[in-house]
């Protein structure tokens, strides 16, 4: 497990699971509107939330939000927008991950590696939680994402 100094978990992909789990209760997951991101606010710099429109028909994501700590990582190049595993503002990159936590209504959690283009590896964990309608219907996914780059 991993806790920081007050013995809180800090594993943002652990905390977000944790928050769905809770709000979702015995429902298959809980709506959008229910999030507390007073609750998340330890890591909601390192979090998105994408909404799913028209899925079928067009492949057209549109994230409502994605935390500063990630536009940042792209903006200054240490993460790569096409790294093809990893969350990127460009939503289409994982359009495969987010169509299968949509078709299936499951969360996704991972941890991964890729070498980005200065040569440098990034080691990664995110999470990407479908929330809906009582029915049964994904209208948006909350996700959160966690990166280390190692220097060659």
């Amino acid at each position: 497990m991993a806790y920081n100094e007050d013995g809180l978990e800090r594993r943002t992909s652990v905390i977000l699971l944790q928050h769905w789990n809770e709000l979702r209760d015995e429902r298959l997951f809980p709506h959008e509107d229910e999030l507390d991101t007073d609750h998340l606010s330890p890591i909601w710099e390192h979090c998105f939330l994408l909404q799913v429109r028209d899925v079928e028909q067009v492949e057209d994501y549109n994230f409502t939000y994605i935390g500063p700590k990630l536009v940042k990582a792209y903006a200054d190049g240490v993460l790569d927008m096409d790294n093809g595993q990893m969350v990127s503002p460009q939503a289409t990159a994982l359009a495969e991950k987010f169509r299968n936590v949509i078709t299936s209504c499951d969360p996704l959690l991972e941890e991964g590696e890729y070498t980005n283009a200065h040569g440098e590896l990034v080691k990664f964990r995110q999470a990407m939680l479908p929330l809906g309608t009582e029915d049964g219907r994904v209208l948006s996914v909350l996700g959160g994402a966690w990166y280390k780059v190692f220097v060659a």
